[in-house]
């Protein structure tokens, strides 16, 4: 149970880490396409509600396609979670799943359960407020 305690708590302060690392670099110029906003460090700017803040996007695709949709993408869910494949050691990557609906809104006290697909689904939950990590 400790290790399990110790593996979320790792699971929470990575996602924190990689969610805090987008935020870098320089912004292009809005009127640029997609394609040409992004470049070598693949920034997005992000428009949630009332808030505007730059995302540095690990994947070219993942930063044009959220750039021309105004919002975070599949590809860019990836993309991050290729990055946290590699970052993550191999017993948290793959943790099992484990969501609790009894919590509004449903908790994941588990991991990725080792899929790239599942991970991206758990972080646009996370992202977008369906779904919330244990403190």
């Amino acid at each position: 149970m400790k290790i399990t305690r110790i593996a979320l708590l790792a699971i929470a302060l990575m996602l924190g880490t990689t969610m805090a690392a987008f935020a870098a670099g320089t912004p292009a110029g809005a009127a640029q396409n997609p394609a040409q906003t992004c470049g070598p460090d693949n920034i997005f700017i992000a428009h949630f509600g009332p808030y505007s803040f730059e995302l540095q996007i690990p994947s070219r695709g993942g930063c044009a396609s959220s750039t021309a949709q105004g919002e975070l993408t599949q590809a860019a869910y990836i993309a991050n979670c290729k990055m946290l494949r590699q970052e993550l050691p191999a017993f948290l990557w793959n943790m099992p799943v484990a969501i609790d609906p009894s919590t509004t809104p449903p908790t994941n006290n588990g991991g990725f359960g080792g899929k790239i697909a599942t991970c991206a689904e758990l972080l646009k939950g996370y992202h977008t407020g369906t779904l919330q990590h244990p403190e």
